[in-house]
């Protein structure tokens, strides 16, 4: 912990208090001896307070200067110190202008960096709408030139992070995901979003009827066909013969006269 001025400034006004109490018990000390030792001779003691006033006078100056030096000596210090203190202030906050500058210099970079990234990816969109609706010719150049694909490699991984299988040996430089690996668009931005795991899984079951004929009778999907019974054989039969013609009928008889004449 420093000790500031203040606090020395103190310390020697205390410690030369301290001393001039000490000398003024050393004097008053010496004073009662000398007077009993007098007293007790039965003689009278020579009066030595003059003298001893003057020496404690003439030390007291001598603290005093001693004092004075000590505070001129510290007030120098202590300027010093403002000094030096105002000094690290004044470099402190250029350090801190500098740093706040770098600061704003790298926002309006990493701005400017974003928005051409929004541009890029908006121009992608558009570009894959007009080759999707045949809109936008393919260039002959991008057809025709590939490059070869490297496992491990940045664009080797990018693909598999974005499709989830290995690439080819060689891709098109049209290939959409090359041009947006190339164009620094993240591979989340354009990966399929993955079903979560408890989600159940959807199948697509055809309509029974997806001719529309129509029909009698539709069987649900899931049930089993029902067993028909073989249609009857029919054993050849023998051409009938054919019916006899019809009997004759018998001959008319005359009826015979009777015996009587006229």
């Amino acid at each position: 912990m420093a000790v500031t001025a203040q606090q020395k400034r103190y310390a020697l006004y205390g410690g030369a208090g301290l001393i001039l109490l000490y000398l003024l018990y050393r004097w008053y000390s010496g004073n009662q001896s000398s007077n009993q030792a007098a007293s007790g001779a039965g003689i009278t003691a020579p009066d030595t307070s003059s003298s001893d006033y003057a020496a404690l006078a003439g030390q007291e100056q001598g603290d005093v200067a001693a004092l004075q030096g000590a505070l001129n000596t510290l007030t120098g210090q202590e300027s010093s110190d403002v000094s030096g203190l105002t000094s690290g202030m004044g470099a402190l906050g250029n350090q801190e202008s500098a740093d706040i500058s770098g600061l704003t210099s790298t926002i309006g970079t990493l701005t400017d960096r974003l928005q051409n990234l929004t541009d890029l990816n908006a121009g992608l969109q558009s570009q894959i709408a007009g080759l999707a609706m045949g809109q936008t010719p393919v260039s002959p150049s991008n057809v025709a030139s590939s490059i070869s694909t490297r496992k491990g490699g940045a664009f080797y991984r990018y693909y598999v992070t974005v499709t989830g299988k290995a690439p080819p040996a060689s891709v098109q430089t049209s290939n959409f995901i090359y041009q947006a690996w190339k164009g620094g668009v993240k591979a989340s931005a354009i990966a399929p979003a993955k079903a979560h795991p408890s989600a159940p899984r959807q199948t697509n079951v055809a309509h029974p009827n997806g001719n529309h004929k129509p029909q009698n009778h539709v069987a649900h999907p899931n049930t089993a066909a029902a067993k028909t019974a073989p249609a009857p054989t029919t054993k050849a039969t023998a051409p009938k013969k054919p019916a006899p013609p019809p009997k004759k009928p018998p001959p008319k008889t005359k009826s015979k006269p009777s015996g009587k004449r006229k």
